[in-house]
């Protein structure tokens, strides 16, 4: 999720934009974690739930969020379907986090 310090066009509150739409998500269900393990860089990884639906998924989808090739494919096709539909960070021009500037590029290559 972007964060409080994450640059967009217009001065867009990308942070607060994503922390609206995750609470929408949660309200009133219940969430649930399943623990993955921890990256290379440390960070603990968890896929979460809120009534069976996939939060990540879902913030991913919306432009609220980015995938990360490095921990997972779970959420290219997602973050594919938030650039192609113009969506939250990637209409508003938001900087990439510095961790996602290097991720790997997981596109079709024509070998």
């Amino acid at each position: 999720m972007p964060g409080a310090e994450t640059a967009c066009i217009g001065g867009w509150k990308a942070a607060r934009a994503a922390r609206k739409h995750l609470d929408q998500l949660v309200s009133g269900r219940v969430v649930d974690c399943e623990y993955r393990g921890k990256a290379a860089d440390e960070m603990d990884l968890a896929v979460c739930r809120a009534d069976g639906r996939d939060i990540g998924a879902d913030l991913v989808r919306a432009g609220l969020a980015w995938s990360y090739g490095n921990q997972s494919h779970d959420y290219v096709v997602d973050e594919g379907f938030a650039m192609s539909g113009v969506r939250g960070v990637h209409a508003r021009g938001c900087r990439l986090p510095e961790v996602l500037l290097m991720r790997p590029y997981t596109g079709y290559s024509r070998n």
